[in-house]
């Protein structure tokens, strides 16, 4: 993922690309990575959208669009277990090194959740070596 303090200088270059290279899908994913970076999850959605429309079998656009889906869903009801749970087990997946990210995400769902977490998610977290002390 792109730094966030390059997130705007991205989407600047990225929209330059799609106004050269309308067709281009790895312009548009680009630019939603950018745009999710910002917080701005419907704009991100909407180039993970067109990303998958031109090019509808690379598995990364699905993959980050869902990304962008849980960030969101986390934003508008922080206080659901089930999204932390999610976007904690996507990452230990897709974005296994970022430990720190795994962690919160699993911690904060086992805290919401208290004692109907699931074991099988909370297993994550000793897989990886990982506790919520």
């Amino acid at each position: 993922m792109i730094a966030d303090a390059d997130s705007e200088g991205m989407i600047v270059s990225w929209s330059n690309v799609i106004q050269d290279e309308p067709e281009n899908a790895e312009a548009y994913s680009n630019r939603g990575e950018a745009f999710w970076l910002q917080g701005d999850y419907e704009k991100a959605i909407a180039d993970y959208d067109r990303a998958i429309a031109l090019d509808p079998n690379k598995v990364d656009y699905f993959q980050t669009r869902g990304g962008a889906y849980l960030d969101q869903a986390v934003r508008l009801v922080p206080e659901y277990p089930d999204s932390y749970a999610m976007r904690g087990m996507i990452r230990s997946v897709v974005d296994a090194e970022n430990v720190e990210a795994i962690r919160a995400d699993l911690c904060e769902y086992q805290r919401l959740a208290g004692d109907a977490a699931e074991a099988g998610v909370l297993e994550i977290l000793d897989e990886n070596g990982l506790t919520c002390e």
